[in-house]
């Protein structure tokens, strides 16, 4: 099973190497800062919320719009776990918003505003200085995200807060590439390619962990990032790039 994932996510991954070659010329690594001051609690929490309505959602630019222009959206993040609003509050906002399971989530949201983002920020900022601002090897750094994104989950317990949402919340912070948000798209693209993987597997990081090693051991041994990989293959990479081409 382990070399067909592998397998499987090369063929996937290797036609838009030159493509992220051209993203990462365009967006180059920011320089290390001289004081970690990012990612705040409050930042993390927007991305826990940002995160929280993906889960089963069809997500498309019209979405991201249509909450953008919504004043209780931008109330909901701006005001950080103190300000949460009432659970009927959001899950009126989402139901309004044709966000899938409003209550389910918005009860999930109210749960975690009680959760210590501040320690989350501290061990990610930690994470940040201890390893990426030393240039530290690819596998070094995957390590240290993956036991983040743990972290992340044992903290948030309860609120919805599973492997792929753990990640994709980290990617939401633009700071780590090493973790991939694996869900059924990779599922169906590596259907597409001949090898099978269980949905089941995504629930649990015990499982979820060995599906999304091979997907990044396949991206490392392409000399591309997990999370541009999986970003290539998804269609951002491209989005982004067109964004600024003349």
């Amino acid at each position: 099973m382990t070399k067909s994932i592998y397998s499987g996510a090369r063929q996937l991954v290797s036609p838009h190497v030159q493509e992220i070659r051209a993203y990462e010329r365009l967006y180059p690594k920011s320089p290390v800062p001289s004081q970690r001051r990012t990612p705040t609690a409050l930042e993390l929490w927007r991305h826990f919320i940002k995160s929280m309505i993906t889960s089963q959602q069809l997500i498309n630019a019209d979405l991201w719009n249509r909450l953008e222009n919504d004043p209780r959206w931008r109330t909901l993040r701006a005001g950080g776990p103190g300000a949460c609003p009432s659970e009927r509050a959001i899950a009126t906002l989402f139901k309004e918003q044709r966000i899938r399971f409003p209550k389910q989530k918005a009860h999930r949201i109210r749960l975690a505003r009680s959760r210590d983002f501040a320690g989350i920020a501290l061990l990610s900022r930690s994470v940040l200085r201890e390893a990426h601002d030393r240039r530290s090897r690819p596998e070094k750094l995957r390590a240290a995200e993956v036991n983040l994104a743990v972290a992340l989950q044992e903290e948030l317990a309860g609120c919805g807060v599973a492997p792929k949402i753990a990640r994709l919340l980290m990617r939401f912070t633009g700071e780590f590439e090493h973790v991939i948000p694996v869900d059924s798209r990779w599922k169906n693209a590596l259907d597409a390619v001949g090898v099978t993987v269980e949905q089941a597997d995504f629930a649990r990081e015990n499982t979820y962990v060995i599906i999304e090693n091979e997907l990044a051991r396949a991206a490392y041994d392409l000399g591309v990032s997990p999370v541009h990989a999986d970003g290539a293959v998804f269609g951002w990479v491209q989005a982004s790039i067109a964004e600024v081409a003349p």
